[in-house]
């Protein structure tokens, strides 16, 4: 998989109250939703077959840690 680009980025520490974002700190939580467009390659191999694909993806996860570093896998 390799990532294109960042869609969106949406900060829902910001949207919080005073006391949950107190709480959230105290764990060392930074909760942010973000979608990732990218491409991605599958092989599959059976016996003496094998099947190539690479398509267009969307990543989306919700990511509660204080920061997310993007990576290639």
């Amino acid at each position: 998989m390799q990532v294109k680009e960042q869609i969106e980025v949406v900060n829902y520490y910001a949207k919080l109250n005073f006391l949950v974002k107190r709480i959230m700190d105290f764990n060392k939580l930074r909760p942010t939703y973000i979608r990732y467009e990218g491409t991605g390659e599958l092989i599959l191999n059976e016996g003496k077959k094998e099947i190539k694909r690479k398509s267009n993806f969307i990543y989306e996860m919700l990511y509660a840690g204080r920061k997310y570093i993007k990576q290639q896998i």
